[in-house]
């Protein structure tokens, strides 16, 4: 935290995350990143009118993915951040989960009948999706029951080698930090920071 305070004024937007290319650029904002990471992984189509689609279901899980941590509009927190035995967590949970049923229907509705958010292979929103849901299913396990197509999808992404192996290498941590076995949940890269929401 210490480093954080003395570099955080000098950071585009005094926010994380950020990334700095090899030649100095400091790219920051999550939609940036992502769109620069999907650039050059081949997550993107070709067709402008398929981009603007897919930037439209990313910011739509991105959604789900902000608000200050006590709010209940953001999953992070409750997974990372927020005390699962605290006042705070029971409270973001439950706004969070009256909210969830519109947002699952939503994502289903964008799914359509396609294997994938892109259609026939994964693109960077299928990604951004798979983080909503992931953290969604720590905080309640069943948030994908009654939406089989969105279930499915969750699987097809989940046994893609790469989000496999990633899974496999994340540590056994999980919602708030705490231990759990077997294989890594979310929260586990915040599991031994000391975070004080603000």
């Amino acid at each position: 935290p210490a480093t954080w305070k003395a570099i955080k004024s000098s950071q585009p937007f005094d926010k994380l995350p950020i990334i700095t290319l090899e030649d100095g650029t400091t790219i920051a904002q999550s939609a940036a990143i992502a769109r620069w990471v999907a650039h050059f992984a081949g997550l993107l189509p070709d067709d402008p009118t398929a981009i603007a689609r897919q930037d439209m279901i990313y910011e739509g899980a991105q959604e789900l993915c902000s608000g200050k941590p006590t709010s209940g509009t953001n999953i992070n927190p409750l997974c990372n951040i927020l005390d699962p035995a605290g006042a705070d967590f029971g409270a973001a949970k439950e706004i969070y989960l009256q909210n969830w049923p519109t947002a699952r229907a939503n994502f289903v509705s964008q799914l359509g009948g396609g294997a994938f958010f892109g259609g026939t292979a994964p693109m960077y929103s299928d990604f951004a999706i798979w983080h909503v849901c992931d953290n969604t299913r720590a905080i309640e396990p069943g948030a994908l029951s009654g939406e089989p197509r969105l279930g499915e999808w969750f699987d097809r992404m989940r046994a893609l080698p790469a989000v496999e192996e990633y899974l496999q290498g994340r540590p056994a941590r999980g919602v708030g930090g705490a231990a759990k076995g077997g294989v890594g949940l979310p929260g586990s890269l915040m599991a031994d920071w000391e975070c004080t929401p603000p």
